[in-house]
C-alpha cells in the first residue's frame, strides 16, 4: 500500500486482508490484490480525501459499497445506478453510479433544508448502525 494515498478504514482492512503482488502485461506493471489463486483485483481508491471529503475520482471504496448494501431503494435506467439510504434523523443518502461497477460518482445528503456531499465521517456514522 503507497502511503500518499488516502485510504478509509474499511479500505485499509480490505487492503491488509489480502495479498499484495504485482502483475505484468509485458509493458507495464501494476500491485494489484490477490483475491485467490487464481484471482487478483485492482487496489481500491478511496472515496474520501485526507480531509475525509468525497471525492469523484474513487474505484471500490469499501466504505461505499458497505453504504450501497444498506441501501433501502435501488433504481436503475440504462446503465446509470442510484441508492439511497434512509438514515435514523431523517435524512436520505442518495449514491450514483455506473452500473454495478466500484465507482461512485456521487454521494450526497439530502434532507428537506439541506444538500451537500457526504463525508467520511457521515458515512462511517451510517455504518456504525448497521
Amino acid at each position: 500500500m503507497t502511503d500518499e494515498k488516502p485510504y478509509c478504514a474499511r479500505c485499509k482492512a480490505y487492503i491488509e486482508g489480502h495479498e499484495l503482488t504485482t502483475i505484468s502485461d509485458g509493458l507495464y506493471n501494476k500491485e494489484v490484490l490477490r483475491i485467490s489463486e487464481n484471482t487478483t483485483q485492482e487496489l481500491p481508491v478511496c472515496a474520501f480525501d485526507k480531509d475525509g471529503n468525497f471525492q469523484k475520482e474513487n474505484w471500490m471504496c469499501m466504505t461505499m459499497i458497505g453504504l450501497r448494501d444498506m441501501s433501502s431503494y435501488h433504481g436503475w435506467n440504462e446503465d446509470e445506478s442510484i441508492d439511497v439510504v434512509h438514515t435514523l434523523n431523517g435524512e436520505y443518502v442518495v449514491l450514483t453510479y455506473y452500473k454495478h461497477r466500484g465507482r461512485t460518482g456521487n454521494a450526497l445528503v439530502l434532507c428537506d433544508d439541506e444538500q451537500r456531499n457526504l463525508t467520511l465521517k457521515d458515512a462511517e456514522r451510517l455504518l456504525e448502525v448497521d
